[in-house]
């Protein structure tokens, strides 16, 4: 197996939709069948063969750091950065890449959502991913309304459609990319912006790659969809 490049985690937001269940703890602390949300994760990379995982922190940041330096049982190495003001997910990301670079050569990252899980296997879509420069991984659900699909062209992400009232199913986002030298190189240049709504949907960007190849999709980032987790969460780990 080749050395898979660092993954970027994304880990600060307040969790606002989340705080009728879990208002004491960032949701990447969140509690799945009695294990916070991070050791579920770290698991699943290790057996994965990612090596090294960043963290972007904001809200109760103090809990995770606490966490990780005392708790993490993983062989992954990891570090972490706490956000001095809110830059949205795409400045968390350009934060994330000067610290990086600053601690050794860096040409391309995974990222992730801190609040999702969805099966695949890392290597094949790196290794898909670099040859177009930019991947996003994708997944096919039976109902799409809640998440709004993908729209793309040759394969290559255009843009998302809107979420929408009627149930139906639909290709959407499963919170993973892999972003090459080229999608660096034109972050880097950013300051505060959102990286799903605007460097996304920025058709002068690089190209991603659609990559349909996620399966058993969870999204905690609701109070219903984290009640449903804890019933079927620990059949996938």
């Amino acid at each position: 197996m080749n050395t898979l490049p660092t993954l970027v985690v994304l880990a600060g937001g307040k969790g606002t939709r989340l705080k009728s269940v879990v208002s004491d703890r960032p949701k990447v602390l969140a509690k799945i069948n009695g294990i916070p949300f991070i050791q579920h994760l770290l698991t699943w990379c290790q057996k994965q063969g990612i090596t090294r995982i960043h963290f972007c922190l904001g809200y109760r940041a103090e809990q995770v750091i606490r966490w990780l330096r005392e708790e993490n049982k993983s062989q992954i190495a990891v570090s972490w950065q706490v956000e001095k003001e809110a830059r949205g997910t795409g400045g968390a990301i350009c934060d994330a890449i000067s610290y990086l670079e600053s601690k050794h050569e860096c040409t391309e990252i995974l990222v992730c959502n801190g609040d999702t899980f969805v099966e695949f296997e890392v290597e094949q879509f790196v290794s898909t991913s670099q040859v177009c420069g930019g991947g996003i991984l994708t997944t096919t659900v039976d109902n799409a309304s809640r998440f709004g699909a993908i729209k793309k062209s040759q394969g290559l992400l255009t843009s998302f459609v809107e979420k929408q009232e009627r149930q139906e199913e639909g290709e959407i986002n499963a919170g993973w990319y892999y972003l090459g030298k080229s999608h660096l190189d034109t972050l880097r240049v950013r300051a505060i912006f959102s990286f799903e709504r605007e460097y996304l949907m920025d058709l002068s960007r690089p190209p991603i790659q659609c990559i349909n190849k996620g399966s058993n999709f969870l999204d905690f980032g609701t109070p219903e969809s984290y009640l449903h987790a804890q019933f079927i969460f620990q059949e996938l780990l």
